[in-house]
């Protein structure tokens, strides 16, 4: 029997306070139709997996946060929304490879640090700092990770912590592990920061 998506019921129940049917149809597209059909388009579980995180946190932001109008066929706009997805990472995936974004490193210590929102007030931004609007994208990006990425960095990259002498702390089995996990981190970061930099470029220009 195919799974029944009740959308406006589930936003209904989530804004009155119970998110349980609202995730559970979150967790079926995802698992069930977005990252199945993303993964046979891309050749690459990651790179589905990064597509589909976007639309649903796209998703999440406008209807449910920002409480926009549901549309009709809500399982028809998302299937809209992940293709516009996958062209917008296609068209952008070769400039990701070649572009480096410098930072410097008093701001992005910073910038691992600070809980506040300063970093990004765009009102503080002059229109040709480009440097200013790296570091917005950065402060943005790491709020996106996960508190063992970020703990795990901060140790290695500012406090200069061996792998041997951290991985017990965070959790994890082993040394190699550790590094792995480090690897992996810091892929998210970059893949993040350039995510960012686009979106604070065009919110800042558009």
């Amino acid at each position: 029997m195919d799974y029944e998506f009740v959308w406006y019921k589930a936003f209904s129940k989530a804004r009155a306070g119970d998110r349980e049917l609202l995730d559970e149809h979150i967790r079926e597209i995802y698992q069930s139709i977005l990252l199945p059909m993303f993964t046979r388009k891309c050749n690459s579980r990651e790179d589905a997996e990064e597509i589909c995180s976007l639309v649903i946190t796209k998703f999440w932001d406008r209807f449910f946060v920002r409480e926009e109008a549901l549309p009709e066929n809500v399982n028809g706009y998302l299937y809209i929304m992940a293709n516009n997805a996958y062209i917008r990472f296609n068209q952008t995936k070769d400039r990701k490879k070649k572009t480096t974004v410098e930072f410097d490193p008093a701001k992005a210590r910073q910038s691992f640090d600070s809980n506040s929102e300063t970093i990004l007030d765009f009102d503080s931004l002059s229109e040709h700092d480009e440097k200013e609007i790296r570091h917005v994208a950065l402060g943005k990006a790491l709020k996106r990770l996960d508190e063992k990425c970020m703990t795990l960095l901060r140790l290695f990259i500012f406090e200069k912590k061996r792998m041997k002498d951290i991985y017990s702390s965070l959790g994890i089995a082993s040394a190699n592990a550790a590094a792995k996990k480090k690897e992996s981190c810091i892929s998210k970061l970059r893949k993040y920061t350039y995510q960012e930099l686009q979106e604070v470029k065009e919110n800042y220009h558009g």
